[in-house]
């Protein structure tokens, strides 16, 4: 599994999409987004069997609602089983100071296990 805040929830997508293989779930909390519709269309390859819990506070004038809705709309076109939840009036930190949404986020974790063990990471290197 993989969440992250902020520049954590751009960085739990952009690994997800890399490294599908080894996680069961992503939960991006308030990401940043700086995919082009191309990407998406790209990354949604990747992401077919990963189910993804996206959670934005809807007034976050840091990273805001708007290009998250569009991303996950486009994803969400692209066959990916994509959540969304955006939080009434929530401003950018919102989502991870939030107990009942972290608790939704494991929740959500739970329903999505993994029949099998991810691969090892041993010698795996990153392209950066």
């Amino acid at each position: 599994y993989l969440m992250g805040h902020s520049m954590g929830g751009g960085g739990t997508l952009h690994l997800g999409a890399a490294y599908p293989e080894l996680f069961a779930a992503l939960a991006p909390m308030s990401p940043p987004i700086w995919w082009t519709e191309e990407d998406v269309v790209d990354k949604a390859q990747s992401l077919q069997s990963m189910p993804i819990l996206v959670v934005t506070g809807e007034k976050d004038f840091v990273t805001p609602a708007a290009p998250i809705r569009n991303l996950v709309s486009s994803l969400k076109a692209n066959g990916v089983d994509i959540t969304y939840n955006e939080l009434p009036g929530a401003g950018h930190a919102a989502p991870s100071l939030r107990p009942a949404v972290m608790a939704s986020i494991f929740d959500f974790f739970d329903d999505h296990s993994r029949a099998e063990a991810a691969p090892s990471t041993e010698g795996l290197q990153t392209s950066w």
